[in-house]
């Protein structure tokens, strides 16, 4: 899932930083779902 373009979170860098000061990696502005046990299906559910 590619991490957001549009400024929430004070734009894709910052966004990026706080995911990663989370412990979730970053690459190329996407995070890997199912690294982390998730799917698009648990995140639109919400």
């Amino acid at each position: 899932m590619m991490i957001t373009g549009e400024f929430a979170f004070g734009g894709e860098e910052r966004q990026a930083q706080l995911l990663r000061a989370d412990g979730i990696e970053v690459v190329k502005g996407k995070v890997d779902l199912k690294k982390y046990g998730m799917t698009v299906d648990d995140i639109s559910a919400e």
